[in-house]
Formats: C-alpha cells, sequence, structure tokens
C-alpha cells in the first residue's frame, strides 16, 4: 500500500483567498445597492478613485508567493 502524503496549502494561501473572499463580498454590496443617493456617491468616488488603486488590488490578486 502507498503511503498517503499530507498534501496541505501553506497559511498564505489560506489568507489571500480569505482577503479576495472578502474583498469580492465588499465589492458585491457596494455594487447592488439601491438608494439612489448612495449609488450617486459610490459612482462620483469611483470616477474619483486614482488608477494606482486598482493596480494595486490586481496586483495583490495575481501575485504569486515563492514556496
Amino acid at each position: 500500500m502507498k503511503s498517503s502524503k499530507n498534501h496541505q496549502k501553506p497559511a498564505h494561501a489560506y489568507i489571500k483567498a480569505h482577503r479576495v473572499v472578502k474583498t469580492s463580498w465588499k465589492i458585491g454590496k457596494v455594487a447592488h445597492l439601491s438608494n439612489p443617493i448612495l449609488r450617486r456617491l459610490r459612482n462620483q468616488a469611483l470616477r474619483m478613485t486614482p488608477d494606482s488603486v486598482s493596480r494595486k488590488q490586481n496586483e495583490m490578486l495575481y501575485e504569486l508567493v515563492k514556496v
């Protein structure tokens, strides 16, 4: 019988996954606002957000960690 190796994901993988899930949930909540005033504020805030913020979020999402 072959011995089964314990294949566990590193802790940083769970931390990153948790961060992605939390961020996605927050973005979804903001995206589905029903109050027209809050929608207007959201849209204006997004227009004013610098491109560097989006770039940093993408870097965090697609960054590969060396193991």
